[in-house]
């Protein structure tokens, strides 16, 4: 039996990591997932969706530096400008203070891999800190 926070740290670490997600939940001798299986998949998929409702960037201000938006079949996409390679800077002004606890960054993989790593700073106290930063 896998609890919600179990499902969510390994939907984090395949789905978040741009893996598959494999839950390996066995089904019973009649082919039917465990009741208690099924409620915190149930759990889980509330939680995950109320994690994801709410996109503070949404409504911010996009500085976006050598980036230029692109569009590929039904996805619209971010992209550095060909005519500007190399690294890639882009800022977010929200309106307001505010506070998250995910931050998504997603590539169109179906391009091919672009991004090798990544760092995320805030501004506070006047000075830019860094606060993440990661690899792919």
């Amino acid at each position: 039996m896998k609890t919600p926070g179990k499902l969510m740290d390994i939907y984090f670490n395949s789905v978040g990591k741009n893996g598959v997600l494999l839950l390996n939940l066995p089904p019973s001798t009649e082919g039917l997932i465990h009741s208690v299986d099924s409620v915190h998949l149930k759990q889980w998929n509330d939680w995950r969706t109320t994690l994801f409702a709410h996109n503070i960037l949404k409504e911010a201000k996009l500085q976006k530096g050598n980036l230029v938006q692109k569009q590929w079949r039904k996805y619209r996409y971010w992209t550095v400008d060909n005519e500007n390679p190399g690294m890639v800077s882009f800022e977010y002004t929200l309106s307001q203070e505010s506070t998250f606890n995910v931050l998504s960054l997603q590539e169109l993989i179906a391009l091919g891999q672009r991004v090798e790593r990544f760092n995320l700073e805030i501004w506070r106290d006047g000075v830019w800190k860094e606060v993440l930063a990661g690899t792919t």
